[in-house]
């Protein structure tokens, strides 16, 4: 069974866009006196490898007082909400301007944002799996709607024949028997 086709803008976004994003947020940061960084996974996993690189500061595994938290974006603030003991937060996209996290950039409108790590072909089905487990009724109404995709007939598809000339020679090269034979009819043919 096939998955439906979800009506929403969607956004592919790169690793070029990610380096960036985190030259940002690692400029913006710099000098923090953080414990660490962590990043919740899926999500916030590459960035907070990344920064951790950049900003000189260890990788954790788990959260610790005095970290920095980071995540791919902060969209309703669940996620944001379950930080304990955090120096600071940081995202790399936020819906909403806010004064608590150092993002790199802030989306606008209900576009769904596909991240490098993440396969495009998933998009659908993880829209629809973040709509339903945040309750966002009037969101999933735009955004994870299933579509209506008008179906076209197929158009019926011929396929060119190669050249006579072509099959012509590749069966006088099979017809050749010594390798200097093979190459003659290659040179003449081509």
């Amino acid at each position: 069974m096939s998955t439906p086709q979800l009506r929403r803008l969607q956004r592919v976004l790169t690793w070029r866009e990610f380096n960036r994003a985190a030259l940002r947020l690692a400029t913006a940061l710099k000098g923090i006196d953080a414990s660490g960084v962590y990043g919740p996974p899926r999500g916030g996993l590459p960035l907070a490898v990344v920064l951790s690189h950049l900003l000189k500061l260890p990788y954790l595994t788990e959260q610790k007082p005095g970290m920095l938290w980071v995540d791919d974006i902060v969209d309703t603030g669940k996620t944001l909400h379950e930080v304990q003991g955090a120096r600071a937060c940081a995202a790399w996209f936020s819906r909403l301007p806010r004064l608590d996290v150092t993002v790199a950039e802030v989306c606008k409108g209900d576009e769904w944002l596909v991240f490098p790590w993440e396969p495009p072909s998933l998009a659908d089905i993880d829209a629809a799996a973040y709509c339903s487990s945040r309750g966002l009724v009037a969101r999933a109404k735009q955004i994870c709607a299933p579509a209506v995709v008008p179906v076209s007939p197929r158009k019926a598809t011929t396929r060119r024949k190669k050249p006579a000339r072509r099959e012509a020679t590749r069966a006088q090269r099979k017809k050749a028997s010594t390798p200097s034979q093979k190459a003659q009819t290659r040179r003449r043919g081509a």
